[in-house]
């Protein structure tokens, strides 16, 4: 038996990807998402790392460094280290599929400290890996989003910025965690993908009217919602499906907006994808409008009483 498991093991380090060359340094931080070149993307909002694989073809392994050991251990993406071969560590991360490949991940959230130049990542990480289909991965690039800090200026709009605009919009409440989809003004949409990085919506609060499509979903970490030969407007997701009290950098990063991987995605009606979608804000000082239609009411139900 034990002999068995020396060549099932002999057999599966033969089987992994022979990288040329070793580590490479990061070819500089001008790196574009979706291009035809493996990137690592560093938000430098809130420390997140990802990885956005080139568009003509996916990865079967990739191995990571750091030279701090600057990974935060707690925060890897668990669900992306499955293989036998996997690893994460604060110093380094490797991921591996014998016989499969992925595309692009999220490495984890608030995996490095947030704040950090583009020369300081691309002077920590180095990287190797290997193509579905043969080769390694060559040059690897950092796509670097943000400057640290609060969210630069048209990362997010506030309420009631931006609801009337050509832009597909996401619309948080800080208040209550209701969250919309606010669609362009001159156009419905056939479907959208939302992303919940933290698994932050309360699955019970979904607004199950809105999710009756065969091939609708809704889960704590995502919801679907698609029409197919028809369209739909802007509707309401949920009413408190997000934790109350979140800021906007914090809906930001959970919900991927402006992010390389895992961003909102959809169509439009009519053909085309939604774009870059966005976030409007709405604090505490602004009442939703279900809000405002009920002090309405209940000011017109006064002043009836009052004439009587």
């Amino acid at each position: 038996m034990t002999r068995v498991f020396l060549a099932l093991g002999l057999v599966a380090i033969l089987a992994m990807p022979a990288f040329a060359g070793g580590f490479l340094a990061l070819a500089g931080s001008g790196g574009v998402a979706g291009d035809a070149q493996t990137s690592i993307v560093y938000d430098s909002a809130t420390g997140t790392v990802s990885i956005d694989t080139p568009n003509d073809v996916n990865l079967t392994s990739i191995n990571v460094d750091s030279a701090s050991c600057g990974f935060i251990e707690a925060n890897f993406n668990a669900a992306e280290f499955t293989g036998s071969f996997d690893t994460k560590s604060t110093c380094n991360f490797f991921k591996a599929t014998f016989g499969g490949e992925f595309g692009d991940f999220t490495v984890g959230d608030a995996l490095m400290a947030p704040g950090l130049t583009a020369d300081a990542v691309v002077a920590d990480l180095t990287a190797q890996g290997s193509k579905a289909g043969g080769g390694d991965l060559g040059p690897v690039d950092l796509v670097y989003l943000g400057g640290g800090g609060p969210p630069p200026a048209g990362d997010y709009k506030t309420y009631p910025e931006g609801i009337d605009d050509e832009q597909t919009s996401l619309v948080y409440w800080e208040e209550t965690g209701t969250l919309e989809v606010n669609a362009p003004k001159s156009t419905e949409l056939s479907s959208i993908n939302v992303n919940s990085a933290g698994s932050k919506f309360i699955e019970a609060n979904y607004d199950a009217a809105q999710f009756t499509g065969s091939f609708d979903t809704k889960t704590t970490g995502n919801f679907f919602k698609a029409t197919f030969g028809s369209s739909f407007p802007s509707f309401v997701v949920g009413q408190s499906v997000m934790p109350a009290g979140m800021t906007p950098a914090e809906v930001l990063a959970d919900l991927h907006i402006g992010a390389a991987a895992d961003a909102p995605t959809g169509s439009l009606n009519g053909g085309g994808g939604l774009g870059v979608v966005d976030l409007i804000y709405a604090p505490v000082a602004i009442p939703e409008p279900s809000s405002l239609i009920l002090l309405g009411l209940g000011l017109l139900g006064l002043a009836v009483c009052r004439r009587r």
